[in-house]
């Protein structure tokens, strides 16, 4: 990615010899700045907010407008059936963890597959990007993406809608994000569209539903851990 307009921290050396530390490893650049934990960056003033999430809109929107195969990455992940793929993986996962039987659980797991949306683009995808997988810079201008751990090749517009739980996690309306001094989801995702010149239809809904049941599987993996 250095050479591209997807910020991330510039990569020195990696090392796959497992005699050094006991595993493969590699060292990037220091990146000077801050960290917002709480998803609506309520530690940074309320006038700043907007410009912090149009950072982050202009990351995961820079990474899906990549042409991977012109990076050299066709072999990062397999091209086609993604949400299918996902679907089966996060279930699987979920069944071996499974302490008690949830039938919304179960409900959710048999509704999304028959109602999965044809994959319009492929692009390179995070898998975890949220305000707490980035370093924004002290004037929140500039930014770098880490924790790369669930990134591959999908659908840009599931990635995206898990980037945008944080709106119904939090239960965060148009009046409540005007409150909070960010874009409402609607600006957010419009914005978005606009940066990637991707077209939404009605299947917003789907990968908002879908990125739950990731989410969930997450919790209740970490949880059983």
């Amino acid at each position: 990615m250095e050479h591209t307009p997807v910020p991330t921290p510039k990569t020195y050396h990696l090392c796959e010899n497992p005699e050094i530390i006991g595993t493969d490893f590699y060292i990037m650049e220091y990146c000077d700045g801050v960290i917002y934990w709480d998803p609506v960056a309520s530690e940074a003033p309320i006038e700043r907010r907007k410009g912090i999430f149009d950072q982050l809109n202009f990351g995961i929107s820079a990474l899906h407008a990549q042409d991977y195969k012109k990076l050299g990455l066709e072999d990062f992940g397999k091209e086609g059936n993604y949400i299918e793929r996902q679907i089966s993986r996060w279930s699987k996962q979920y069944f071996d963890s499974e302490t008690e039987v949830l039938d919304s659980m179960h409900q959710l797991i048999d509704w999304l597959p028959a109602r999965t949306p044809e994959q319009k683009y492929t692009s390179i995808v995070h898998g975890d990007y949220r305000l707490d997988n980035v370093v924004m810079t002290h004037d929140d201008k500039n930014m770098a993406m880490l924790d790369w751990e669930l990134s591959t090749i999908g659908d840009p517009l599931a990635d995206f809608g898990y980037h945008c739980l944080l709106w119904h996690i939090g239960n965060i309306d148009d009046e409540a994000s005007k409150n909070l001094g960010i874009h409402t989801e609607k600006e957010y995702l419009d914005l978005y569209l606009s940066r990637t010149k991707m077209e939404l239809e009605s299947e917003w809904d789907f990968y908002i539903i879908f990125s739950l049941l990731k989410l969930l599987v997450f919790a209740k993996v970490s949880w059983v851990e």
